[in-house]
C-alpha cells in the first residue's frame, strides 16, 4: 500500500511538474514599453498605435495565438525599424512563443541577435528558420556570413552552396 500511495504521489508530481513546463512556455515576456519622449511626433504616434492595437489584441479573449503572435510580431518590427531593441526583441520572443512555426520572428530575433553579437543565438536561431523554411535563401546567407566572420570557412561554404541551391 505504501508502495502505491508512493507511486501516486510521484505521478501527481510530474503532472503538476508538466503543466508547469507547458505553462512557463507560453507565458508571454513582460514588453516593456520604451521612452518615446525624444522621438518625431509622426513616429511617436505610430509606435503607440501599434500598442493600442497590441493592447486591444491581448485583452481581447477571443485572439488566437496566431493574431496575438502577428500583433507582437507587428509591434517589434515597429521598435526594431526604430533600433529600439530591448522592447522588439521581447515582442519577437512573444510571438515565436505563440506561433513557433511562423518563421518570421525566429528569423527576425535571429537578425537582432546577429545585429547585437550574440552569435550562437543567430545560429542557433538561423538553423531553426532553415529548417522551418528551407527555401528561404537569405537565411542560408546569413549563417555563410556568421561563419565567415569566425573563420569557420567550411561552414560558411557549406551554408552559401545551400543558399545558391536554393535560388
Amino acid at each position: 500500500i505504501h508502495h502505491y500511495q508512493a507511486m501516486k504521489v510521484v505521478c501527481v508530481s510530474l503532472c503538476l511538474l508538466c503543466v508547469c513546463v507547458i505553462c512557463s512556455a507560453q507565458a508571454p515576456v513582460t514588453v516593456h514599453w520604451p521612452d518615446l519622449s525624444q522621438l518625431e511626433p509622426d513616429v511617436r504616434d505610430q509606435i503607440k498605435s501599434q500598442q493600442d492595437i497590441l493592447i486591444s489584441t491581448v485583452k481581447d479573449t477571443q485572439s488566437t495565438n496566431a493574431k496575438l503572435s502577428a500583433a507582437y510580431g507587428a509591434m517589434g518590427e515597429i521598435y526594431h525599424a526604430y533600433s529600439l531593441t530591448a522592447p522588439a526583441r521581447e515582442c519577437y520572443l512573444n510571438a515565436s512563443t505563440l506561433d513557433p512555426k511562423d518563421f518570421r520572428w525566429t528569423y527576425l530575433l535571429a537578425k537582432l541577435d546577429q545585429q547585437e553579437g550574440r552569435v550562437d543565438d543567430a545560429i542557433r536561431r538561423y538553423r531553426i528558420v532553415t529548417s522551418l523554411r528551407p527555401e528561404l535563401v537569405v537565411a542560408f546567407v546569413n549563417l555563410g556570413n556568421i561563419y565567415l566572420e569566425l573563420n569557420r570557412l567550411e561552414d560558411a561554404r557549406s551554408n552559401y552552396t545551400s543558399a545558391l541551391q536554393k535560388d
